[in-house]
Parts: C-alpha cells; structure tokens; sequence
C-alpha cells in the first residue's frame, strides 16, 4: 500500500520546509517500510510504502523518466 504527496510551484522556488513538513504526518502516525521522494526547485514528490506483501519490497516508487 502506497501513499504518493507532493507540491508543484508554477513561479517560486518552493520553500525548503515542505518536503519536511508534508513528510511529518505520515512518518508520524503510519508504519511506513520505504520512503524515496524527487526534490527539485519547483517540484516535490514523495511516495511511502508499507509492505503488505512480499514482492512490495521490490517496487521502487516514484518512477519518473
């Protein structure tokens, strides 16, 4: 199972904080097994993942080009 979070900025830089502070609530109050997340000026996304089954500890979230 998989929760995906993430911000888009069409003008500013987005702010250092918020990778931080969108990160807190999962990490805080969910068993969260892996965590990977794309950080660019502009751009933050994130993924969590628990592991219901075996193979999900394979998979490798976000997947971007």
């Amino acid at each position: 199972m998989s929760a995906i979070w993430g911000s888009i900025s069409f003008s500013t830089p987005l702010s250092s904080d918020i990778p931080v502070s969108m990160k807190a609530p999962y990490l805080d109050n969910y068993k969260i097994d892996s965590y990977s997340q794309i950080t660019e000026p502009h751009v933050h996304m994130a993924c969590g993942i628990q592991y219901i089954t075996l193979e999900a500890s394979l998979e490798k979230l976000p997947i971007y080009d």
